[in-house]
């Protein structure tokens, strides 16, 4: 017996505190309201590990649904986006309209599209005239005259990411060197972040060719050796992030030279079959 509540302790306290935990998505409950008769459903967030922001954020929810609360239809809900740390809600009213909140659960405030694309006159192109946006599972819901107006595929708008910051609402197929001679299987407008091992100090880089630009190179990073941190010349891992924006084979050559020289001290290559699945097409 006391072996088993030593195997269940540990069980509940590696669910707990283990970091695929952290890692879910984040709980939204249904909050029942009632005025002056109508029946209103508004999101509420929940199981956070910062209760301030989340209260935070449960406020400002309420207070925008207050604004759509009429005596004439109800107010109900629809997650677009869910992250670990970030939740798009569109709240709809069939008499006064939409409201889009983007909740950042790391702030307690609404996060914006700045966030994550840099300001570019592509970018304002591509959406158009708009009173917010929306963000979503696939791309981004433009929201005008309290409607929603169109929706724009993060696709298109990848070229003009921080990169930094697009783990947080896009999923990043995270491969390495043994990705050599292998097939990758993903949608057009997925990101592929590759680590390879590196040095600049050197003059040596990796860089890849593609026949087309149906893959694009859009971040590049590198992570210093945690040995050798501190150590000019050190090596280190070269973090290199691709964007795959159309759908179809796409074979990728990687080699690892000096821009300067013809040839490479090392190469492989590994292939990338986008295809389309459940999209905003």
């Amino acid at each position: 017996m006391k072996l088993l509540q030593i195997i269940c302790l540990f069980l509940i306290n590696f669910i707990l505190c283990s970091p695929a935990f952290a890692d879910q998505q984040t709980t939204v409950l249904t909050k029942i309201v009632e005025k002056d008769g109508i029946i209103h459903q508004i999101p509420f967030i929940d199981g956070s590990s910062n209760a301030e922001m989340e209260k935070s954020l449960n406020d400002l929810i309420e207070d925008r649904a207050e604004k759509l609360f009429s005596k004439k239809s109800a107010v109900y809900y629809n997650v677009a986006l869910n992250r670990p740390s970030l939740v798009s809600v569109l709240l709809v009213s069939d008499h006064k309209g939409v409201e889009g909140l983007n909740l950042d659960l790391t702030t307690g405030r609404e996060f914006s599209l700045t966030d994550f694309f840099v300001e570019s006159e592509e970018v304002k192109k591509l959406l158009g005239d708009y009173d917010k946006v929306l963000f979503m599972e696939d791309g981004l819901i433009i929201i005008k005259n309290n409607a929603v107006s169109t929706a724009v595929n993060y696709r298109e708008l990848l070229p003009y990411m921080r990169i930094g910051e697009a783990g947080r609402i896009m999923q990043m197929n995270k491969i390495t060197r043994n990705a050599e001679n292998k097939i990758l299987t993903l949608e057009p407008g997925s990101l592929v972040a590759i680590k390879l091992d590196a040095n600049p100090s050197t003059g040596y880089r990796w860089d890849f060719e593609a026949k087309d630009d149906c893959v694009k190179k859009v971040g590049n990073s590198f992570i210093m050796a945690l040995a050798d941190s501190g150590k000019v010349g050190a090596p280190g891992v070269e973090i290199m992030v691709l964007a795959v924006m159309e759908e179809g084979e796409h074979k990728l050559n990687f080699s690892y030279k000096r821009p300067w020289e013809r040839s490479a001290i090392d190469k492989f290559t590994f292939t990338i079959k986008a295809h389309r699945g459940n999209n905003l097409e």
